[in-house]
């Protein structure tokens, strides 16, 4: 048995090694290269933009998207709030249009009568009505500057060979909770190496899905929206750099949202994400690989869709680590093997704060916080990757953010957290079993993973805490004017409008 699980534990470890090497390769290319600059442009040069709003039961935080919307410093744009809602959000919209309306907006209030293809089918569903060159999407959580339209459309005037444009993540509740903090370093360094890594060296580099500018007319050519994954932003950008397409991060335009806040709402998120990229990956591997592109660009096109595949590896890593290491060691090679995926995330880490704010020294540090908040839902998420691959369609599960999480619940997984407890326990048994044969070197890295999987379950039951009294809507999130444009001097109207 010792050898079946030293194949599992280095087989899993070739797997994190490669994606680490990646990682690091794309933050070391993301150091040397500056964020693209494009010089404003004049209010009569800049095109009609659609503004698409995708909403499903979001009560808490809608009021205050529409404020920020409404503020765009922007000539030409008319808003699509497109609600797929079953609740008192449609009733917030429809009033909120009305005001908006009247006070010279252009915005029209968008319902389906299903919710075929979740958000991918929203937003194709509202291009039927929309013949403006350049659109726009935010989800409900951001709250987008008044000067974000004009600086993602500045790249795409400038180069017409430009599909889209994408603007980095920033985070309104980062500092929070422990919770928060963890996912604010992830997507940091995601936004910092992986993203500015694979634009500046002309790899595939995709659409996050929010905050982000498309071209009318590549959005077309590439096939428009699709609803076969839980990942309809990935399926898109693949498919437009198939098509010849390729986008823009505009590193220096930053928009802000709400991070999760709690650990059900986070699982959910991590676990469409994974499943969605390994669907995407199912779809989409066979025809990058026998496309056109240099094949530079497939072979890292490939290591990107394959991504959720570390979750896979990790949790055989996991579950191989004690049994092996008790049974009769590790193989140094096998050990040097999953310390280079370690290596590469600290790169990845050091790299994201020396670009940030020059912290450099603390990336060993926030690599470990980010390994032990994030192991925890490697189960969760490696069994998604495994959905990815059988006959269900996924189901997208909306995610509650800062400002809606007392409004909005998300469900708790039974099976999944059942998966997770008794992936506790047996870390456990194998923590205490290395302590009754002495085993002190291959402690920490097991102590670890019981940290990581005992403060999830923490927070499993935290979760599940009747929630305090909601303040309808949160005042403490209403940092903008609610429903009043910033600007009444400006707007000229994309077309008139029908009443919603």
């Amino acid at each position: 048995m010792h050898a079946v699980f030293v194949a599992v534990y280095a087989a899993s470890a070739v797997v994190l090694a490669l994606h680490g090497l990646h990682v690091a390769y794309l933050s070391l290319r993301a150091l040397r290269a500056a964020p693209p600059s494009f010089p404003p442009v004049p209010d009569d040069d800049l095109p009609p933009i659609t503004v698409q709003l995708p909403l499903f039961n979001e009560a808490a935080v809608v009021e205050r998207l529409l404020a920020a919307v409404a503020a765009f410093d922007y000539p030409r744009f008319d808003v699509q709030v497109l609600d797929d809602s079953t609740d008192e959000t449609t009733a917030l919209v429809a009033d909120a249009v009305a005001r908006l309306r009247a006070e010279g907006l252009a915005v029209e209030h968008l319902r389906r009568d299903t919710r075929d293809g979740f958000k991918a089918g929203a937003l194709a569903h509202g291009l039927e009505r929309s013949d403006a060159p350049l659109v726009a999407v935010f989800d409900a959580d951001f709250v987008p500057s008044p000067d974000l339209l004009r600086r993602l459309a500045a790249p795409l005037v400038a180069d017409e060979r430009l599909a889209f444009a994408q603007a980095r993540w920033t985070h309104r509740n980062a500092g929070s909770s422990g919770l928060t903090r963890v996912q604010a370093a992830a997507l940091d360094a995601h936004f910092a190496t992986e993203q500015h890594g694979r634009w500046a060296t002309g790899l595939v580099f995709t659409f996050n899905g929010t905050a982000g500018l498309w071209r009318r007319s590549a959005l077309d050519a590439a096939g428009g929206w699709r609803g076969d994954t839980l990942t309809e932003d990935l399926d898109l950008s693949v498919r437009t750099y198939l098509g010849g397409g390729r986008g823009v991060f505009l590193d220096d335009v930053t928009a802000p949202a709400d991070l999760p806040a709690d650990v059900h709402a986070l699982r959910a998120q991590q676990r469409r994400w994974a499943r969605g990229n390994a669907e995407v990956a199912r779809l989409l591997l066979v025809p990058m690989l026998r496309s056109s592109l240099p094949g530079r660009v497939k072979v890292f096109a490939a290591l990107h869709l394959l991504a959720p595949m570390a979750f896979v590896a990790a949790f055989g890593l996991l579950l191989a680590y004690a049994p092996a290491a008790l049974t009769g060691g590790l193989p140094r090679w096998a050990q040097a093997v999953a310390m280079m995926g370690v290596a590469g995330a600290m790169v990845q880490h050091t790299v994201a704060l020396r670009r940030r704010d020059g912290r450099w020294l603390l990336g060993p540090l926030r690599t470990l916080g980010v390994a032990a908040g994030m192991t925890a839902l490697v189960p969760a998420c490696a069994v998604a990757v495994a959905e990815a691959f059988g006959p269900r369609r996924g189901v997208f599960e909306r995610t509650a953010k800062s400002a809606a999480r007392r409004r909005y619940r998300t469900p708790r997984p039974a099976r999944i957290v059942a998966l997770e407890t008794a992936t506790l326990a047996y870390v456990a048994v194998g923590f205490g079993a290395m302590l009754v044969a002495g085993a002190w070197s291959w402690l920490p890295f097991q102590a670890l993973l019981v940290a990581s999987l005992g403060a999830l379950a923490v927070g499993n039951v935290r979760s599940e805490e009747k929630p305090a009294s909601p303040v309808f809507p949160s005042q403490g999130d209403r940092t903008l004017p609610v429903l009043r444009l910033a600007s009444p001097r400006r707007r000229t109207l994309v077309g008139d409008l029908p009443p919603s």
